[in-house]
């Protein structure tokens, strides 16, 4: 049969051989579904909390109080993020040889991102003057 030209079956197993395997089907859906359940369900959080506030009756200085002790809590988690990226800046031969070892990472892509330090470290300390930090926060600092 090899010698037959309809014979196809060695040269399509090289095709499916070569081609990247395909993803689970459904999968972006089912991310989508779980970022609109966690926005259901921060929003449905906030509701809660305002209406405990109204039903309290809590006054406008305990409310100020409160909105002091988020900030200070807001601080300390921009200071933990900035050390997350600080050690992941300073670990990331380590990082990648773990995703190697672990098969996430395939040999011929090492070190490719061994070089990709910089631009993840640039889109990190961009994440965090953008979100956390806010250019409010930047503007006040830096315009006397």
């Amino acid at each position: 049969m090899p010698d037959d030209p309809l014979y196809r079956a060695p040269a399509e197993k090289q095709a499916h051989a070569s081609s990247p395997p395909l993803g689970k089907p459904g999968g972006a859906l089912r991310m989508l579904a779980w970022a609109v359940t966690l926005v259901l369900s921060a929003t449905l959080a906030c509701v809660l909390l305002a209406a405990l506030a109204a039903h309290m009756q809590i006054s406008t200085h305990q409310l100020w109080h409160w909105r002091q002790v988020a900030s200070g809590v807001r601080h300390w988690g921009t200071f933990v993020q900035c050390l997350i990226l600080a050690a992941i800046g300073l670990g990331w031969r380590a990082i990648v040889a773990l995703g190697f070892r672990r098969g996430i990472v395939k040999p011929q892509e090492r070190e490719q991102l061994i070089r990709l330090r910089g631009k993840v470290l640039a889109f990190g300390v961009a994440y965090l003057l953008l979100v956390p930090i806010g250019p409010a926060t930047l503007w006040r600092y830096l315009v006397p």
